[in-house]
């Protein structure tokens, strides 16, 4: 566990707050939708431009409030965050979801139906003007 050293943040425009240690820059933005249904809105964006593996980004996988965004933001800095299981996990998610639409539209194919779902797509997009 190493020693920990309050990292600084400063509100930019009123969404996003920006901190720097070490050669690390956090953002903790908030998600509007998520905190309009009362859901925890804070993620987490870190890029370590030293190189030293403590780049994450938390959006669309986990979010925090904001003192939770801050406290995983220290956790980092003091190496007590596991961020190769959270990106293995967050990895996992996405394959999942991509495998789940994979087989939404083998279940269309199957049903015949994936010519008239594209069909009414491209009509769609045509009668809004868009190529």
């Amino acid at each position: 566990m190493g020693k920990r050293k309050e990292i600084k943040f400063l509100c930019k425009d009123g969404q996003t707050r920006e901190g720097r240690q070490d050669g690390v820059m956090f953002w903790i933005r908030k998600d509007q939708k998520r905190e309009q249904d009362g859901l925890p809105a804070f993620y987490v964006a870190a890029n370590d431009i030293k190189g030293k593996g403590r780049t994450i980004y938390t959006a669309g996988h986990e979010y925090f409030t904001l003192e939770g965004a801050k406290e995983l933001c220290q956790q980092i800095m003091a190496g007590e965050a596991n961020l190769a299981e959270r990106k293995a996990r967050y990895a996992a998610g996405g394959q999942l979801y991509h495998e789940t639409h994979r087989l939404s539209v083998e279940g269309l194919r199957e049903r015949g139906m994936v010519e008239e779902v594209t069909t009414a797509m491209e009509r769609r997009r045509q009668a809004h003007g868009r190529a």
